[in-house]
């Protein structure tokens, strides 16, 4: 699963194999790895999550610097990754919340988020139209596969043997994909 942890199991120097049974150590729900032991038998290990978010920073692309403060878009304990933002302030991205992956929105003007697609599947790369009205993403199995959201309408069209999208044209009309 998501989840790694301590074991221990004899290993008599004798013999040179596993003798007995592995036993448990440890039962968290995080990355439980990198244990090391004292000679009182004192075990001792790291245990970590992992977490990204989406942030936002205003910048000044005429001079290649900030022109504001730094500002998290999201909070969550899971992998938000791959956004995209439209010109009405429409953010879509990729996260992990419910341990599946998942394409959320969020509008940045109320805060208001929803999940749009939610599979044991791997979804890939969600990008949204400029206008906010579309959103494309990728399906890796069993196969490519381009999908395309109408966010008013709640429709979708498949396009099969397509890979990830890498953007939209400035219409929105033509999709850039792998």
């Amino acid at each position: 699963g998501d989840t790694t942890n301590l074991w221990r199991v004899a290993l008599p120097p004798q013999k040179g194999e596993v003798s007995g049974s592995p036993r448990r150590l440890t039962f968290g729900t995080a990355q439980e790895d990198r244990p090391a032991v004292a000679a009182d038998g004192t075990v001792v290990f790291s245990s970590a999550v992992a977490s990204a978010n989406v942030w936002t920073l205003p910048a000044d692309t005429n001079h290649g610097k900030p022109a504001g403060d730094l500002v998290r878009l999201t909070r969550d304990q899971a992998m938000e990754v791959f956004p995209s933002l439209s010109e009405n302030g429409k953010l879509a991205f990729n996260a992990d919340r419910s341990g599946s992956r998942q394409i959320w929105l969020k509008d940045l003007r109320s805060g208001a988020e929803r999940m749009l697609a939610d599979s044991p599947e791997e979804y890939d790369a969600p990008k949204i139209t400029p206008d906010g009205t579309r959103l494309a993403y990728a399906t890796s199995s069993p196969r490519w596969m381009i999908h395309v959201l109408s966010l008013n309408r709640g429709e979708e069209q498949v396009f099969e043997d397509g890979g990830p999208p890498r953007g939209f044209s400035s219409d929105g009309s033509k999709l850039l994909y792998e």
